[in-house]
C-alpha cells in the first residue's frame, strides 16, 4: 500500500511511502497442536497480547505521524473492523507499569492474562488501581 503523507503548504507536494500492515496479527490465535481449545491453555498467549500491544504502540504512531488520518482509516488497511482497532488501541489505556510488565511476564503466568482481562483493566481510570488489580492476579470480578 502506498499512503500520501499531508503537507500544510501547498507549494510542498506530498510525499508517498509504502508502508505495510500485516493481517496476522489481528488474527485471533489458534489452538496448539494437541488440540486444546481456543479457551485452553495456549503457550503463546502472552505473544499474543505482547503482539498487540506492540501493534497499538504502532498505529498510534502512524497516526500521531499523519501517515493515517483515522482509525477508520487503519481498519480498511488491515481488513478489520473498527471496532477492533478501537479495541487495539484502548491497549494504550493499561498502566505503563502493566505494558512493561506483559513484555517481560514469565510465560508460565501467561495463562492468567487474556485480551478481557487486560480490555478490563484499561477501562479502569486509575493507573494506581490497574496496576494493584493486575498485581493481584487479575481479580477483575471484585472490582
Amino acid at each position: 500500500m502506498t499512503l500520501r503523507l499531508k503537507t500544510e503548504s501547498p507549494d510542498v507536494p506530498a510525499e508517498e511511502h509504502s508502508a505495510t500492515l500485516s493481517t496476522r496479527l489481528f488474527e485471533p490465535p489458534t489452538a496448539v497442536a494437541d488440540g486444546s481449545s481456543l479457551r485452553g491453555h495456549r503457550p503463546n498467549r502472552l505473544a499474543s497480547v505482547a503482539r498487540l500491544l506492540a501493534m497499538a504502540h504502532r498505529l498510534d504512531g502512524l497516526i500521531a505521524d499523519g501517515t493515517v488520518s483515522n482509525y477508520a482509516e487503519l481498519a480498511h488497511y488491515a481488513s478489520v473492523t473498527r471496532a477492533r482497532i478501537s479495541q487495539i488501541m484502548n491497549l494504550l489505556n493499561l498502566a505503563p507499569a502493566i505494558q512493561e510488565k506483559l513484555l517481560f511476564l514469565p510465560a508460565s503466568e501467561a495463562v492468567f492474562v487474556t485480551e478481557r482481562t487486560l480490555q478490563q483493566l484499561a477501562s479502569i481510570s486509575g493507573w494506581s488501581r490497574q496496576t494493584e488489580l493486575f498485581g493481584a492476579g487479575n481479580r477483575l470480578a471484585e472490582a
